[in-house]
């Protein structure tokens, strides 16, 4: 079973991917979503049901998200726990304007916890950066993959 680092190493392998709605491709197209279900998918991670998940899973949501679809999914699929208790390889679900449906996966810097995920409303790609406090204004919650091993 993956360590946090391999999922965090695991996600920084997309850094710089274009962001494409539904995008499930390594260095060709990704969207939010799409990135920790293609990582899962690398790592062979689970669900807490026991099912596979990769970037097959979810594509029927719209360009522009609405509701809540991305938190629920999340809270379906992988072990709740508390914000305060987030460590690199954890996957959050972020508030954009008022809905909970923007998805990143927490990585670490020697600065502090970073976001990387595939961002629409910036440069358009896969990046990483510091969780500032306009970021994490927006977190509504976090989880683990049920198989995460602790080191």
């Amino acid at each position: 079973m993956p360590t946090r680092p391999q999922i965090v190493a695991c996600a920084r392998t997309y850094i710089g991917t274009h962001f494409a709605h539904q995008g499930r491709l390594k260095g060709v197209g990704l969207d939010c979503v799409g990135l920790p279900l293609c990582v899962a998918g690398e790592l062979g991670l689970k669900s807490t049901e026991g099912q596979s998940i990769n970037g097959d899973m979810n594509r029927h949501y719209s360009p522009q998200p609405t509701g809540d679809f991305v938190h629920q999914m999340c809270a379906k699929y992988l072990v709740r726990k508390g914000v305060s208790a987030m460590q690199p390889g954890d996957v959050l679900t972020l508030r954009i304007e008022t809905a909970a449906c923007h998805v990143a996966i927490v990585g670490d810097s020697p600065e502090g916890l970073t976001l990387i995920h595939a961002y629409s409303g910036g440069a358009e790609k896969v990046v990483e950066h510091r969780i500032d406090d306009r970021w994490h204004k927006r977190i509504v919650g976090c989880f683990s993959f049920p198989e995460v091993v602790e080191e």
